[in-house]
């Protein structure tokens, strides 16, 4: 450290003694002429006077920049008061609008909406403080000017639009707007999603089906979440069916995926029996069994009123065979035998399904039976038995 210094003390006195050098032996001359004005000196002093005057224009504009800071500091209407007025309204309009403060938090985002260079989020929280002190028209407002003058943030207003129209129960007009919304922003997970919702609860299945390409694009739900909202939205068109050739409308168009899911032929199976065509849901019932035996299609032939309930039975009976265990398929086979007016086969069934696995329902199927068959006392027990077991099950619930 001592050697570099020395050696930069040496380097300065070398430079001083050969600029010194320099101005003994070339001292230059410089004349400025102006008009009757006249301005002779060597060339060192000449510099030496600019020099003198630059540091003198430096040293006045820091003094300048001092005033002016100065003056920032008192003036109300300077830059940084106000950024910090600003900064103000939005800690203070925030804090209240997170406890619930809606009034104060509707004042301080309003002002932070007025004058912050981003004035977004702030006109949504302000429009969403409104809407609590059922202010509509004000949250109204405020989203109208907030379309005038933030154009490029049409989606986000329209989004938070939609949602006060939800909050009001005004599920029409947040489903129009969003669908308005939805041909140019297709590809919005926040706006499908939000869109997905309101049709659900407008109940409103063909603009769901419509809707369940964008649902698969934007990736926010996984392909069996899809896969369901899509079956739930056929089946509710099936259910909303007001006759055989409106249900049939619907019925036939669908893919065969969706043919052959259990839960959608069951929806159009029973829209069928609702419509006064139990004959036709008999046979759709009994060819999707014979391809594949499912126990949800197979308690539903079982309720169905049978022209031949001993011959629905003995084929119900080749089903079994398949789930020989299953103890809903079993009670499945002892209803149809009870439209048989096989009491003892009834029974076995029955009983059987219930050493599988015991249900409320099956103890009150089989108590119904044996009252029926004439020994009341063991039915009794069994419906004892089942509500005990409904009170414990509807008890586990609750905790």
């Amino acid at each position: 450290m001592k050697k570099r210094t020395f050696l930069l003390l040496l380097i300065a006195i070398l430079l001083a003694a050969g600029l010194g050098m320099l101005v003994v032996e070339h001292q230059g001359y410089v004349l400025i002429t102006w008009k009757n004005i006249r301005f002779e000196s060597t060339l060192w002093v000449f510099l030496a006077c600019i020099a003198v005057l630059l540091a003198g224009l430096y040293l006045l504009r820091m003094l300048a920049c001092a005033v002016l800071a100065s003056l920032g500091w008192v003036n109300p209407w300077s830059a940084r008061n106000r950024k910090k007025r600003l900064d103000e309204a939005v800690n203070q309009g925030m804090l209240e609008f997170s406890r619930g403060n809606w009034q104060p938090a509707l004042r301080q985002l309003s002002h932070a909406a007025k004058t912050s260079p981003q004035p977004l989020p702030y006109i949504l929280a302000a429009a969403r403080a409104a809407e609590k002190l059922q202010q509509r028209d004000t949250a109204d407002q405020l989203l109208e000017e907030a379309r005038t003058r933030l154009p490029e943030s049409d989606l986000a207003i329209i989004l938070c639009q939609a949602e006060l129209y939800q909050q009001r129960g005004q599920q029409e007009q947040a489903q129009q707007l969003l669908q308005n919304a939805q041909r140019h922003n297709s590809e919005n997970p926040e706006l499908i999603e939000r869109l997905y919702h309101v049709l659900l609860d407008n109940r409103d299945w063909g603009g769901l089906i419509g809707l369940v390409p964008d649902l698969y694009k934007i990736k926010s739900l996984s392909e069996g979440e899809v896969k369901a909202i899509e079956q739930r939205a056929w089946q509710g068109r099936l259910q909303a069916a007001g006759d055989l050739q409106q249900l049939n409308k619907v019925w036939n168009p669908m893919s065969s995926s969706l043919h052959r899911n259990a839960s959608t032929v069951l929806a159009y199976c029973s829209q069928l029996i609702t419509l006064g065509h139990a004959g036709e849901a008999e046979g759709l019932l009994r060819q999707q069994l014979e391809q594949n035996v499912d126990v949800a299609l197979l308690q539903a032939y079982a309720q169905i009123p049978h022209a031949d309930p001993e011959r629905a039975l003995q084929t119900a009976e080749g089903w079994l065979r398949q789930v020989p265990d299953d103890a809903m398929a079993l009670f499945a086979l002892g209803r149809l035998a009870v439209q048989a007016r096989q009491w003892g086969r009834a029974r076995d069934y029955y009983q059987s399904s219930l050493e599988r696995r015991p249900t409320p329902q099956v103890y009150a199927e089989l108590a119904r039976l044996l009252n029926q068959m004439g020994d009341y006392k063991t039915g009794n027990e069994l419906l004892a038995t089942g509500i005990r077991l409904l009170e414990r099950q509807n008890g586990d619930r609750i905790d």
